[in-house]
């Protein structure tokens, strides 16, 4: 599966997955749901915002993402309640240890891992997601080569 394959993959998780989508699918859309936002309001707003059913899968997700220790996080937070103020100094031990087990790259090299691994678990990728893929590859390659020549340009305009 070649980088765009994989793009798309992720792209369709953090979006809608849709009828056809897999286990995988699945586990990555709500681990990435629930990744991004303990990383924009902490593991409390996480579990604020998030129904049970949610959290759930959240949980389920880092299992099948082999991430037990961080499955195990979400299970202590489902616990605990956003409206107890003697949860709060839990809820912010709980984020330490979510933070020192995640960084920027452990869900991504995960889901890459069993992607290849499993590849059955995830929807296939059609044509159209492929040419959104490229679509967006080509947009974010000629911004970057814009942003390069601005940089080099002597004129604080970018021409």
């Amino acid at each position: 599966m070649d980088p765009l394959e994989e793009s798309a993959v992720w792209n369709r998780a953090a979006g809608e997955p849709g009828p056809d989508s897999r286990s995988g699918d699945r586990a990555l859309a709500a681990v990435i749901t629930f990744d991004g936002l303990v990383n924009n309001g902490g593991l409390a707003h996480a579990c604020d915002v998030l129904s049970s059913d949610e959290l759930a899968a959240a949980e389920q997700g880092y299992r099948y993402l082999r991430l037990p220790d961080v499955a195990d996080i979400v299970m202590d937070a489902r616990s605990l309640s956003t409206d107890h103020p003697a949860d709060d100094e839990v809820f912010q031990l709980l984020e330490r240890r979510l933070d020192e087990l995640i960084t920027n790259d452990t869900i991504d090299n995960q889901f890459r891992g069993l992607l290849y691994e499993r590849p059955y678990d995830f929807a296939p990728v059609s044509t159209a997601d492929l040419a959104e893929q490229q679509r967006h590859w080509d947009e974010t390659q000629r911004l970057l080569g814009d942003l390069l020549n601005q940089k080099g340009s002597t004129d604080p305009t970018g021409r």
